[in-house]
């Protein structure tokens, strides 16, 4: 057996070698430039919620190869799927350096279940729905009991040769993967036996359903495996056992290198093969095949990035004949995190928290970053020990087939048995960025869906009047209604279609006109008597919609249904709902049948409003029911012109007639009955408020003592999934198509609303069992790559967990947890 030593192909002497490889990588190139990959993670400030509750979240977009900020796309888009599949929820989303943040509010007439967050671009969806990130959130109604569905006895055991085939005469590694109809591994053993009942060989699952077993087949032999499983005695048949063919051996002897060994029975042996390692589809090694029928090379690791690495053995042909994935972790580019905390007792109610957060390169460089950090309550949420992050997702998951069982196991340094678990899972599961089939053949996919790179991008096509096949020439006119009206001219080819890339920062009215191309007019006046030219037609305008979304089998058991942290979660949030609403979830009332007066008409109270905690005021605006909105996006601003006393005061507000005897002449502000400051009222979009309530004289805001002295803004949102207007668009109806013209509304990029928490600066005796002690989508760092942040304890500190993860400006995905224990007494 000889050693080969580890050379790029582009020292290799063998020309013809280098031709094939040539050519092998071009294709490849030729792949990636027509076809980048996008990566897109979501972070959620907990794993499930009460109806009532909001969604925190924020969201990475990556190029696949680097995981840099992606250059494909700048807008993408977040989904929430409820129990039966429908998107009962869409956040428009504007990536800045790669992320963004938003929130979802849970309705409380929403049905409790287990839901789905989808994100993805445009882009995306031109390729396999598995590359589409999409993971699981269970939400709960507090008030009924959850059905955890009973678990079925169903299993699925699957036997993968190393390499692709099992061939007589060659020694060969078959993982084993053994899983329930959740996805979930599960224990299982047995024996090897051949078609004349002769014991070859036992084997047993390790964790999450994982196991491995040698065997030498031998000429003309079928294998079994026979197991005991509840009772019975099942028997199933291994792969078919090849005459003749090749093998591949991929492993990791040392942290240094990996050792790839390939062998063949074939005649003329490996003479003109070649071997190709790429990672994210870029080749990072070759190796020509010499004449023999075993042979093996060591190739070094140092200057690899982490994450899945593929193998491939091709032909002289160039034909792939075997492939094997493996894990590649380099120490040499791993990055390091610190969490910490640096004041405060946790153990403590209404305490304020500060921590610090540090993050450095595999030099000790100081680096910095996109991250997030929630905190959330021990006792209340537990996050499954393993379960999915942004490390894990971006290294492993989103490039391998099928569900990966608590991926973060393998990342974890103290699991001694990590590496050899992870080699039989990559043994068991296939690369799911491109087969070498589809990039060899140039069988490529078509992109029906462009890239968004500046924006929404407004596609369709021109036709002659109600004639749908009959496409036409046209100039064409994109006027978009707004603060700032803007106009854009397009001129429409002979294929009829038009594309527009618009950058919306509110959902607004935009109008398209189609006319008769200058040239076609200037036709017909200078060959009026010639029939050629048609003086006077129509057009219709056809709007393209994207194709209905296939859904994902989703992966279930993402939180422990057992763990007594889920009742405690369902106790403190039926209490502070109750707190906060004044009634229970049961059958919310939306107060259909009440009448309020306005300044402008009576109307019902929007459907899903919560019963409030003061009486009837004497100043609402009820969104829907006024006529006109002023051309402004500030609810501000909206309050001046709809409440008389009440004038802007610099960022803030000043209602007169409010009897104030302190300094300070700010109103209080609240948001679904929620304290909040000035700048998150004032961030709250036209479009999402139900009405807004202004309590002017002391009667109306007695129920908030002094803190309601200089009046109170109350503004509610609206609870029904309704989105409301959010400019001066009276009249107009989506999608309305006139003779050449088609006039619609285009939702624009989503506000995050600002994370509410109450602080203990004062004293604050309103009921505080928060699930969710702290969200913050965004951290800040210091030259130092160190970034601070903090929070304040609730009324029960039974301990807290602090997650922050991100990427940093390197492309290195990062999590990090530290655990405060509170006071369990």
């Amino acid at each position: 057996m000889r050693i080969a030593t580890w050379v790029l192909f582009l020292l290799s002497p063998l020309f013809s070698f280098g031709q094939t490889v040539e050519r092998v990588n071009q294709k490849i190139e030729r792949f990636q430039k027509r076809f980048p990959q996008e990566k897109l993670f979501v972070q959620t400030d907990k794993p499930y919620y009460a109806l009532g509750e909001t969604i925190w979240f924020k969201a990475w977009l990556t190029e696949a190869r680097r995981l840099m900020p992606s250059n494909l796309s700048n807008t993408f888009y977040v989904d929430l799927l409820n129990p039966d599949g429908q998107v009962v929820a869409t956040r428009n989303l504007k990536a800045e350096a790669g992320s963004a943040h938003a929130d979802i509010l849970i309705l409380p007439q929403w049905p409790q279940g287990r839901y789905q967050i989808r994100a993805y671009t445009q882009y995306m969806r031109n390729f396999d729905p598995a590359l589409i990130f999409q993971k699981e959130l269970l939400i709960w109604n507090t008030e009924l009991p959850y059905a955890t569905p009973a678990p079925r006895q169903d299993f699925t055991l699957q036997f993968a040769p190393e390499g692709g085939d099992i061939v007589v005469g060659l020694p060969c590694r078959i993982g084993i993967k053994a899983v329930d109809q959740s996805g979930n591994g599960i224990d299982v053993s047995g024996k090897i036996v051949n078609d004349l009942g002769g014991v070859m060989t036992n084997f047993k699952t390790q964790r999450f359903g994982l196991g491995m077993f040698e065997l030498q087949p031998r000429p003309d032999r079928k294998y079994f495996a026979e197991l005991e499983y509840q009772g019975k005695i099942l028997r199933k048949e291994l792969p078919v056992v090849q005459p003749q063919g090749y093998t591949l051996k991929v492993f990791r002897p040392a942290r240094e290198f990996v050792q790839v060994v390939a062998r063949t029975t074939a005649p003329g042996g490996l003479k003109g093969a070649f071997m190709l390692g790429q990672m994210r589809g870029e080749v990072f090694w070759s190796q020509a095949c010499q004449a023999g029928t075993d042979e093996q090379w060591k190739m070094p690791i140092d200057s690899l990035p982490e994450g899945v690495a593929q193998f491939t053995l091709f032909s002289a042909s160039g034909q792939p004949l075997c492939e094997r994935l493996i894990f590649i972790e380099n120490p040499l580019v791993t990055h390091s995190a610190s969490l910490k905390i640096i004041s405060g007792s946790p153990a403590l109610p209404h305490q304020k928290i500060n921590l610090a957060f540090e993050l450095k390169d595999a030099k000790n460089n100081p680096v910095k970053g996109s991250f997030a950090a929630t905190v959330t309550d021990q006792a209340a949420v537990q996050w499954m020990p393993y379960g999915s992050d942004i490390r894990s997702y971006l290294l492993l998951q989103s490039d391998v087939r099928g569900r990966v069982e608590n991926p973060v196991y393998f990342f974890d340094k103290a699991n001694s048995d990590r590496y050899q678990l992870l080699d039989i899972l990559l043994m068991t599961q296939g690369w799911r960025r491109f087969t070498w089939k589809e990039v060899l053949t140039d069988t490529l996919p078509d992109l029906t869906y462009a890239s968004e790179k500046q924006g929404f991008l407004l596609t369709g096509k021109i036709t002659k009047a109600n004639q749908i096949d009959q496409l036409s020439t046209a100039d064409l006119m994109l006027s978009i209604n707004g603060p700032k009206p803007v106009i854009m001219p397009y001129s429409v080819e002979a294929d009829g279609r038009f594309a527009y890339a618009i950058d919306l920062a509110d959902t607004t009215s935009i109008l398209l006109q189609a006319s008769k191309p200058k040239s076609a007019q200037k036709g017909a006046k200078s060959k009026k008597k010639n029939e050629l030219v048609v003086e006077d037609y129509g057009f219709s305008i056809w709007m393209d919609k994207p194709d209905a979304f296939p859904l994902k089998e989703a992966e279930h058991n993402t939180v422990d249904m057992a763990a007594p942290n889920i009742q405690t979660f369902v106790n403190h949030s039926r209490q502070m709902i109750k707190a906060d609403t004044g009634k229970l979830l049961i059958a919310p009332n939306p107060l259909a049948t009440a009448t309020i007066k306005t300044r402008r008409k009576e109307a019902p109270l929007p459907n899903g409003v919560p019963s409030l905690p003061y009486g009837t005021p004497q100043h609402r605006i009820i969104m829907d029911s006024l006529p006109y909105l002023p051309n402004t996006s500030s609810s501000f601003d909206l309050i001046t012109t709809q409440v008389s006393g009440v004038r802007r005061n610099g960022s803030s507000l000043n209602i007169r007639g409010a009897a104030s005897f302190v300094a300070d002449d700010k109103p209080l502000y609240l948001v679904d009955g929620s304290e909040v400051g000035e700048a998150q009222a004032a961030s709250v979009r036209l479009g999402e408020i139900a009405f807004i309530d202004v309590l002017k004289n002391a009667d109306e805001a007695a129920i908030y003592g002094s803190r309601g002295a200089n009046g109170v803004v109350s503004i509610y949102t609206r609870r029904d999934g309704s989105v409301g207007r959010s400019s001066n668009d009276a009249g107009k109806e989506a999608g309305t198509q006139g003779k050449g013209s088609l006039s619609s509304k285009h939702p624009g990029y989503y506000h995050a609303r600002q994370f509410y928490a109450p602080t203990y600066d004062s004293p604050n005796s309103k009921l505080d069992l928060r699930t969710t002690l702290h969200w913050q989508p965004v951290l800040n760092f210091n030259e130092l790559g160190q970034s601070t942040f903090g929070f304040f304890t609730a009324d029960k500190p039974t301990g807290f967990d602090v997650i922050v993860q991100g990427i940093s400006e390197k492309g290195y995905p990062i999590m990090v947890k530290l655990s405060l224990p509170g006071n369990t007494k």
